[in-house]
């Protein structure tokens, strides 16, 4: 498979998951005090739409197209005997879009000018998908290696000059930092917090994140999940180790979490755990409230629901086939009248 075969491929399959990021987005304003350890896992839909190698077709699906850039019509045999673009169009479901306007400007230009190009955009796709994935790399090295001198406080725990505010790095061990200068009363909930994050699995579930990150990087509605992905996991976490404390608990804990802000990181990577979203969070614990068994209920439906509707892709309709009278042999049936 080319690069811009499988480029193509990608961007279909990221314009579908893109509708699903748009109803997830919905729903996480409609059901704003449902918990989000549930709300999480609409973006594991989403990770499972941008993972899903096959097509499954359903009548109650609700993406507009399963294919809005025609592959197989671009990429097929007699692609460069081909001098124009005659039944190759646009498919975005939407009526109201698709047409010759459409096509010409994303399009433009014979066929063999849109396999061009898209062979072009192939290689600039890998070269982003490269980058990030070097930039993770490298600011995780930069960043053990800044850590590499902290101390053994406790089992899973270390402590550094080097660093300003508590996180969580590594995957298959991974270790809670904190730095020297943290008072010691803010310790117990700062540890709660980042022990949850472990204890979720949520180390492996950002790495996982990061990585699809790094294959769509061009679609700018999975940027906007990625940042609205971090913050849940940190309000998940929240809602874990807040259970059943009491005004004064929460209010320590809310304390804690604000000494841990004041200091910013001057360094950090996209696969260690900071401190994000601290005044969502902060309003978040002071307002909780036990949620009731209908709200869980309602919004594991909600997920249920997104994942029947997005994960599969619109029934396309049959080709015509011409009714042969002729039987087995190629002898004409004669019919009775």
């Amino acid at each position: 498979m080319s690069p811009g075969e499988m480029f193509l491929r990608l961007v279909n399959r990221s314009l579908a998951a893109s509708w699903l990021v748009l109803a997830v987005l919905a729903l996480r304003l409609i059901m704003r005090k449902a918990p989000r350890r549930v709300l999480c896992l609409l973006w594991a839909v989403v990770a499972v739409r941008l993972l899903l190698p096959v097509s499954v077709e359903s009548p109650v699906s609700l993406v507009p197209s399963a294919e809005t850039f025609p592959v197989e019509q671009l990429y097929s045999s007699d692609r460069v005997t081909a001098e124009d673009k005659d039944g190759m169009h646009l498919d975005t479901g939407l009526d109201a879009l698709d047409g010759e306007k459409l096509d010409e400007a994303l399009m433009p230009g014979t066929a063999d000018m849109v396999w061009l190009r898209s062979e072009m955009l192939g290689l600039l796709w890998i070269a982003g998908v490269v980058g990030l994935l070097v930039y993770g790399l490298v600011s995780t090295l930069r960043l053990r290696r800044r850590v590499s001198t902290a101390v053994l406080s406790e089992p899973g725990v270390r402590r550094s000059e080097n660093v300003e505010t508590p996180f969580v790095m590594g995957f298959l061990r991974p270790v809670i930092y904190l730095p020297f200068a943290m008072r010691e009363e803010d310790l117990p909930g700062v540890l709660a917090h980042e022990r949850a994050h472990i204890a979720r699995g949520d180390h492996i579930r950002k790495l996982l994140g990061f990585l699809l990150l790094s294959v769509y990087w061009f679609d700018p509605l999975l940027w906007l999940a990625w940042v609205l992905f971090c913050r849940d996991l940190e309000l998940a976490c929240d809602e874990r180790v807040t259970r059943g404390m009491g005004l004064a608990e929460r209010q320590s804990y809310a304390e804690a979490l604000l000494n841990c802000a004041v200091r910013k990181s001057t360094f950090t990577t996209p696969l260690a755990f900071g401190e994000v979203g601290v005044k969502q969070r902060v309003r978040a614990i002071m307002n909780a409230k036990k949620p009731t068994r209908w709200l869980v209920l309602l919004t594991a439906l909600a997920v249920a629901v997104s994942a029947v509707c997005f994960l599969t892709d619109p029934v396309r309709p049959k080709p015509e086939q011409n009714h042969d009278t002729r039987g087995v042999y190629g002898f004409a049936v004669l019919e009775k009248k």
